[in-house]
């Protein structure tokens, strides 16, 4: 079987992890991975809600679009995404992600479960996107816990 599955623990609280997943403004500050930027032209967060996005890397934009098919707060997001690469083709078509939040003593314990990959390099490609986005919003939350701690970077 061809699924990703990966827990990552943050320390902050689960509301202010859930905001980060489920907030354009938020989301656009570490949801691409290293080398790529992304922009969301939609997002509506809600059960049956929408969205849209780019992914821009050297090598072209990959459009996101997808559905929460799933939206409990501060719990669980269940999505399908559909994703075109830069040539115009489907780079993943139907590719359910399930993003579950739980307390753990007032950190945030975050599993992401992804099925639909058509091989095993590809859950490889993503399970490391995945690690530099999350080390991205681990970044973001030191730096809100220490505002010094950029300065001393």
């Amino acid at each position: 079987m061809n699924d990703l599955k990966m827990t990552y623990l943050f320390h902050k609280p689960v509301e202010e992890v859930f905001d980060y997943f489920t907030r354009p403004e938020l989301f656009e500050l570490w949801g691409a991975p290293d080398g790529m930027t992304l922009k969301v032209h939609h997002m509506d967060s809600r059960p049956g809600g929408s969205y849209s996005m780019t992914h821009t890397g050297p090598d072209g934009d990959y459009q996101c679009n997808g559905t929460f098919k799933e939206y409990i707060p501060n719990r669980k997001l269940v999505q399908m995404d559909s994703v075109l690469g830069p040539d115009g083709n489907a780079f993943f078509h139907d590719l359910e992600c399930i993003t579950e939040f739980e307390d753990d003593e007032g950190n945030t314990k975050v599993t992401v479960t992804q099925r639909g990959f058509t091989d095993e390099k590809t859950v490889q490609e993503c399970k490391q996107s995945w690690e530099q986005c999350f080390a991205k919003l681990e970044a973001i939350f030191i730096e809100s816990n220490f505002p010094e701690y950029e300065a001393s970077v």
